[in-house]
C-alpha cells in the first residue's frame, strides 16, 4: 500500500464507457463520490446531475476539494497501461475497473509488468460483468487473481471501491499517527475524516459492514484530536509547540477571488505585500485553494486566509468547508464595490461561522487590519517563547512584531 500518497486515481477500461460520450452519469457518481470532500455527491439513481457535477469532460475527472482524485476513462489497452505507469511514478494509489471482455486478457498484461505494486497493494482491480457467469478459470491460472474482485452491478463496485479507498486512508491515517509528531497527528485526523465519509456513503449499500468500519474510523478521529488536545495543553514537553512556532513565523497570505474581483485580489496582494514583505498566493480555483489547506502537512493553524467573495449560490458551501478546517483560524472576507455593512445576510454569515474575522469593503482596510492582528500574534507568541526559555525564537517573533508595526506606521504616514 502507498504510504507516501494521498492522490488517488481511479482508472475505467472499457469499449463502450470509456468512450467519452458514452455513461457520463455514472462516471460522474463515481468520481464525485471518491472525493470525501465533495459536499454533494452524485446519487447513482439521481439522473440530474449537471447542475451539481463539476465535470468538464466525461474522460478525465478530476475532484480537488483537498485531494486530487481522478476517474480517468479508457478504451485502449495500451493507453491504459501508460496512464497506470505514470500514476505508479507519481506514487499514486490505483483502482482500476475494467470490463470482463478485456480483463482477461488486460490484467495478466498488468500483473506481469508491475508485479511489485500488486504486492505493495498500491493497485486494486474490480471487474464489472453484466453477464450472470463470468469464466474465471484464464485469471485463476495467474497469481493476480487474489487481486482481482468481480461485480455484476455498480453499486455493489461502488461500495466496495468506496470501502476499499476508506480502508487506504485509515491505514495511512494510522502510520502518521503513529510518528508521534502533532503536524502527523493533524495529517492523520484529516484522513480518518476522509475515511468516515466514504464509509457513510457506502453504508446506502452494505450497511452493516461499512457502518462497523464507519465506527472505527470514529474512534480514530477521536483518538487523534484527543492527541492533538492533549499536546496542544501539555507543558511537560513543549517540542510540538516549538515546531509550531517555529513554522509560523511565516505568513500566511491565502487569497481565493472568484474571476471578476481579480483586480481586487490583486490590489489586495500588493497592500499586503507592501505591509508584510511577503508576497500572497492568489487562488482563481476555488479547488485548488481548498487543496492547499487540506494536503499540507503542517499542524498550525494559518492565521488568515482571505477570501474575495463574490454573491455567489456557493457562498455559504464555501465557508462551511473552510470553517471545518482545523488548520484555519480565521477568514477574512473582502466584499467589493456594493458592500453594506448593515446588511442581514452578512450579520447572518458572521453569526453562522465564528471563523470569520470581519466583512470588508476596501482592501486596504483589511490588509491593515490582518497585519495588526498579526503584529499582536507574533508579540504574544514572542511572550511564550520567551515564558518557555526560547530566547532566541522569542528574538526573531518580536522583532517580526517590531517589523509589521514599523510597516504599518510607514503605509499610513504616505497615506
Amino acid at each position: 500500500m502507498n504510504q507516501s500518497s494521498d492522490d488517488i486515481t481511479l482508472i475505467w477500461l472499457d469499449d463502450h464507457i470509456g468512450m467519452p460520450e458514452n455513461n457520463a452519469h455514472l462516471k460522474n457518481v463515481f468520481a464525485s463520490n471518491i472525493d470525501p470532500s465533495n459536499s454533494f455527491p452524485i446519487g447513482l439513481l439521481n439522473e440530474d446531475w449537471n447542475a451539481k457535477s463539476h465535470l468538464t469532460s466525461p474522460v478525465f475527472v478530476t475532484f480537488g476539494f483537498g485531494i486530487a482524485s481522478q476517474l480517468l476513462a479508457f478504451t485502449n489497452p495500451d493507453r491504459c497501461l501508460a496512464c497506470i505507469r505514470e500514476s505508479l511514478e507519481a506514487n499514486k494509489q490505483i483502482y482500476v475497473i475494467v470490463s470482463d471482455s478485456i480483463g482477461n486478457i488486460f490484467v495478466p498484461c498488468l500483473f506481469m509488468e508491475h508485479p511489485e505494486a500488486f504486492h505493495k497493494g498500491c493497485i486494486q482491480i474490480y471487474i464489472l460483468t453484466f453477464s450472470a457467469y463470468l469464466d474465471m478459470d484464464s485469471l485463476l491460472d495467474y497469481p493476480e487473481h487474489e487481486y482481482v474482485l468481480v461485480f455484476h452491478h455498480e453499486a455493489d463496485l461502488l461500495c466496495r471501491l468506496l470501502l476499499d479507498i476508506a480502508s487506504y486512508y485509515i491505514e495511512i491515517g494510522k502510520t502518521s499517527l503513529n510518528q508521534g509528531m502533532l503536524a502527523d497527528i493533524h495529517q492523520a485526523l484529516t484522513y480518518f475524516q476522509w475515511a468516515r465519509t466514504l464509509l457513510l456513503r457506502a453504508c446506502k449499500t452494505d450497511t452493516y459492514r461499512c457502518l462497523k468500519t464507519a465506527r472505527s474510523a470514529q474512534n480514530l478521529i477521536d483518538q487523534a484530536e484527543k492527541r492533538i488536545n492533549d499536546e496542544i495543553i501539555s507543558s511537560e514537553d513543549d517540542k510540538y509547540v516549538r515546531d509550531d512556532w517555529k513554522k509560523s513565523l511565516n505568513n500566511s497570505i491565502f487569497i481565493y477571488h472568484s474571476q471578476e474581483y481579480r483586480q481586487e485580489a490583486t490590489q489586495l496582494s500588493s497592500i499586503l505585500n507592501t505591509l508584510t514583505n511577503e508576497q500572497g498566493v492568489l487562488f482563481e480555483d476555488y479547488m485548488m485553494f481548498i487543496a492547499k489547506f487540506q494536503k499540507e502537512k503542517c499542524s498550525i493553524k494559518h492565521g488568515c486566509p482571505i477570501i474575495i467573495a463574490s454573491n455567489n449560490i456557493n457562498q455559504t458551501k464555501i465557508f462551511t468547508e473552510l470553517s471545518s478546517l482545523v488548520n484555519i483560524d480565521q477568514i477574512y472576507v473582502l466584499r467589493p464595490r456594493t458592500y453594506t455593512s448593515s446588511t442581514r445576510n452578512d450579520q447572518t454569515l458572521l453569526e453562522q461561522f465564528s471563523k470569520v474575522r470581519n466583512i470588508y469593503s476596501q482592501a486596504k482596510i483589511l490588509a491593515l487590519e490582518w497585519t495588526v492582528e498579526r503584529s499582536s500574534i507574533c508579540d504574544k507568541i514572542g511572550d511564550l517563547c520567551s515564558e518557555n526559555d526560547d530566547h532566541d525564537l522569542a528574538r526573531a517573533y518580536y522583532t517580526k512584531a517590531i517589523q509589521l508595526n514599523q510597516n504599518l506606521s510607514d503605509f499610513i504616514k504616505k497615506k
